[in-house]
């Protein structure tokens, strides 16, 4: 019973070593690619827009946040980011809610 015991233990930290190493070397590698990927010009296109969500409404407008991939104008280069935005309410026809799902009446 105590082997058992003393197995478990041992391959719980190598897995736990595993995976920090592993997460710790990501991290900076992930950190230089996005630098790198990202220019600093103001003129971009969206290509595609992998997601879009409203976090804050008021009675007059919502945010609009959208993780997306843009290419740049100047540069050329495609890269992936978040923009954030505010824009007017925008009713769904038939209905009396806005595309985010506020309700407007």
């Amino acid at each position: 019973m105590k082997k058992k015991s003393v197995k478990k233990t041992i391959m719980a930290a190598l897995l736990s070593l595993s995976v920090l190493c592993t997460t710790a070397f990501a991290f900076p590698a992930m950190a230089k690619t996005e630098s790198v990927n990202v220019c600093d010009h103001l003129s971009k296109d969206i290509v595609e827009i992998y997601s879009r969500h409203f976090p804050h409404a008021s009675p007059s407008d919502h945010q609009v946040v959208i993780d997306a991939k843009f290419k740049c104008n100047d540069c050329k280069r495609e890269f992936r980011a978040q923009e954030t935005y505010t824009e007017p309410h925008q009713q769904v026809p038939g209905t009396v809610y806005c595309i985010c799902g506020y309700y407007l009446r």
